[in-house]
């Protein structure tokens, strides 16, 4: 039996980050994914990701978040945002 990869995704909901998530879990991966806001949660539960709503730039969250009873293995980054006022959201963040 093959031992599942557990990881956590942060910029999940959609683009690349979408498509890393499905691609992992093609790969019979364990996924989780934190997301900014509730609006793609049930798109990404139903692939089978178990989703977590946080901020990227609390540091508390992300610690929450990548806490669980199965290390996580692997972290990838897609993180992006729409800008805002002229700063992209992952300014601070990346």
């Amino acid at each position: 039996m093959t031992r599942k990869t557990n990881t956590f995704i942060a910029g999940a909901s959609r683009g690349v980050g979408r498509e890393i998530a499905l691609c992992a879990i093609e790969k019979n991966c364990r996924v989780k994914a934190l997301l900014r806001s509730e609006k793609s949660r049930s798109q990404l539960e139903a692939m089978g990701i178990d989703v977590v709503i946080g901020d990227t730039l609390d540091i508390v969250a992300v610690e929450v978040a990548i806490q669980e009873s199965k290390p996580i293995e692997a972290v990838i980054s897609t993180i992006d945002g729409l800008p805002k006022d002229g700063i992209g959201a992952d300014y601070f963040g990346q």
